[in-house]
């Protein structure tokens, strides 16, 4: 719980900043990178707010075997906690990945290097110290969620949205001629050339967005293989409500109120 409170208070802290020292305006929320920022913000909140909440029910029941046997509704922000957790995890590696490989930035800033990759480290993180579980059936949230942002992205340019400053192509001389109302949000990502986006967007759907999910599920799951070896005896289950689709083979904290060490 308390390692999920600083995380949180952290990515709170570099939201602001981010917000106030690019001057975007309106233009902000227009960023990938954006978009996964207030995510993981989101996420660290409500995850430390259900440690709490769960390190509270556990303190209130005397019998901790009763609970684990007892079927708990869950609540509303530990349901969004859950999606935006199989969210954040990859969504964090793919940005970083995107960033450094195909934007290729010169001289990053200490913002710049936390946003596109020091939330990355915190993030899984959080999710080895907190014995997280990430089921490769719930990555369909993040598949919407990476389509989702490319489907904006054709949106951005066929409402002509723009950019707050000139196009930045380096390899498009012609973008000095383009009005700034059409510029792209990202150079490699130009609907203006809609079959070099459109294959990008198939990449980065097909392959890019699985392959960040890969070293995710391996971790995780070399980890449990690791705890069955040192508690063969496996840990009690917890019946889940039926209204959501929670696996119920972990232990009473994790799955209920994702509690933190």
């Amino acid at each position: 719980m308390i390692v999920r409170t600083v995380l949180a208070i952290i990515f709170v802290v570099h939201l602001i900043w981010s917000v106030e020292s690019y001057d975007l305006g309106r233009f902000w929320l227009m960023y990938l990178t954006h978009w996964s920022l207030v995510l993981e913000t989101l996420y660290f909140i409500l995850a430390a707010y259900a440690a709490w909440k769960g390190r509270r029910l556990l303190m209130s029941q005397a019998d901790t075997q009763k609970l684990a046997d007892t079927a708990i509704p869950l609540p509303w922000f530990v349901k969004v906690t859950w999606i935006l957790f199989h969210v954040v995890m990859p969504v964090s590696m793919l940005v970083t990945c995107l960033y450094w490989t195909l934007l290729t930035p010169e001289k990053p800033t200490y913002l710049g290097c936390f946003v596109h990759g020091l939330n990355f480290v915190l993030c899984w993180t959080d999710l080895f110290l907190g014995r997280s579980l990430y089921y490769v059936k719930h990555s369909v949230w993040f598949l919407a969620y990476v389509v989702l942002y490319l489907v904006w992205s054709l949106v951005h340019y066929a409402a002509r949205v723009g950019t707050k400053v000139a196009c930045d192509d380096p390899n498009n001389p012609d973008d000095g001629n383009v009005p700034q109302n059409e510029c792209a949000i990202y150079a490699v990502l130009n609907w203006r050339k809609a079959g070099s986006a459109a294959i990008l967007s198939v990449i980065i759907v097909c392959c890019v967005a699985p392959l960040c999910q890969l070293p995710l599920w391996y971790c995780v799951r070399a980890r449990n293989i690791s705890d069955k070896y040192k508690n063969p005896r496996g840990q009690p289950e917890i019946s889940q409500p039926a209204e959501i689709s929670v696996p119920a083979d972990s232990h009473v904290i994790q799955k209920v109120f994702e509690e933190n060490p």
